[in-house]
C-alpha cells in the first residue's frame, strides 16, 4: 500500500519573505482575495457574520485611509477578536476559531501568519494565487512561479525567475517544463532564458518537442543519432554544438531530424 505525503506547511518567515520578494502589492485586493478563501471554512454563522463584517470594514479603510474608517476597521476587529476568545474559551476545539484567528491577523495586516495559519485550511495554491493577484505588478509568470514555489525553491529565487519569464507566458508547456527544472538546477540565467525563447520560435510539433526534451535532459543515444544526422546534412557546426547541449542547436536538430525522433518513439 502507497502512503502519501502530507504538504509540507509553512511558517510566516516563509510566506512575509514571499510577499518581500514580490514588491509591492494592494493591501486591499490582498485582504479581500485572501478573506475569500478562508471566510466560507467558518462554519458557525455568528461567527463568519462578524468576520464578515469586520473584512468589509477594514478594506474599505484601506481603500480610504481616513481617520474615521481607521476608527471603524480597528472597532470590528477588535470585536471579532474578542468574540473568537470567548468561543476558544469555552470550548477550544470550537470550530471556525482557527480560520477567525486567521481573519484577524489578515484585518491587522499580518499577512504571513495570516496565510501561515491559513495555509492547512485552504492549500499553498490557492494562496499563492491569491497573493499573486494582488501584485501591483502584472510581470511575473504565476504558473511557472508557483511551480518552482511548490517544489521547494526559495521564494526569492522562485519569483525572481518568474519575472524574468514574465514575458514568455506564451511558451509551449513542454517548454516551461524545461524552464522549470532549470531553474530549481539554478541553472536559468538570461542567456538560457533567450535560447529557451529561441527553441519556442522554432515552433516544433509534438513529436519534435518531445525530441528536444530528450536532447536538453541529456539523452546520450539520442544527440548522437541526432548530431550525426545534422553531419550527413553538412551542419558539422551545429552537430558540435548540439553535444555541447547548445539550445539552439537543439532547437535546430529538433525541427531538422523528426525521423530519429520518429524511430526512437517513446
Amino acid at each position: 500500500m502507497t502512503t502519501t505525503n502530507p504538504p509540507t506547511l509553512h511558517p510566516p518567515e516563509w510566506w512575509d519573505g514571499l510577499l518581500r520578494a514580490c514588491g509591492p502589492f494592494d493591501d486591499a485586493v490582498a485582504t479581500e482575495r485572501l478573506a475569500e478563501l478562508i471566510l466560507p471554512r467558518i462554519s458557525r454563522r455568528m461567527v463568519r457574520r462578524e468576520a464578515e463584517l469586520a473584512i468589509n470594514r477594514v478594506v474599505l479603510f484601506l481603500i480610504k485611509q481616513t481617520p474615521d474608517a481607521r476608527a471603524t476597521a480597528l472597532k470590528v476587529t477588535e470585536r471579532l477578536e474578542a468574540l473568537l476568545l470567548r468561543r476558544h474559551d469555552e470550548d477550544d476545539e470550537e470550530p471556525g476559531v482557527a480560520e477567525g484567528q486567521a481573519i484577524c491577523r489578515l484585518l491587522r495586516q499580518q499577512y504571513g501568519s495570516a496565510a501561515s495559519t491559513a495555509e492547512r485550511i485552504v492549500g499553498m495554491d490557492k494562496l499563492l494565487h491569491a497573493i499573486f493577484a494582488s501584485l501591483r505588478s502584472s510581470s511575473l509568470h504565476t504558473a511557472f512561479t508557483v511551480e518552482l514555489l511548490k517544489r521547494g525553491q526559495e521564494p526569492e529565487h522562485a519569483v525572481r525567475a518568474g519575472l524574468a519569464l514574465g514575458t514568455y507566458r506564451w511558451w509551449p508547456g513542454w517548454l516551461r517544463s524545461v524552464a522549470t527544472d532549470l531553474a530549481l538546477a539554478g541553472r536559468l540565467d538570461t542567456a538560457t532564458i533567450t535560447a529557451l525563447d529561441r527553441c519556442a520560435f522554432a515552433e516544433l510539433n509534438p513529436i519534435q518537442a518531445k525530441m528536444a526534451r530528450k536532447l536538453i535532459d541529456g539523452d546520450p543515444e539520442l544527440a548522437g543519432l541526432a548530431a550525426s544526422r545534422l553531419v550527413s546534412l553538412g551542419k558539422t557546426d551545429a552537430a558540435a554544438a548540439l553535444l555541447r547541449g547548445d539550445l539552439e542547436a537543439i532547437a535546430m536538430a529538433s525541427k531538422l531530424t523528426l525521423n530519429v525522433a520518429e524511430s526512437l518513439g517513446d
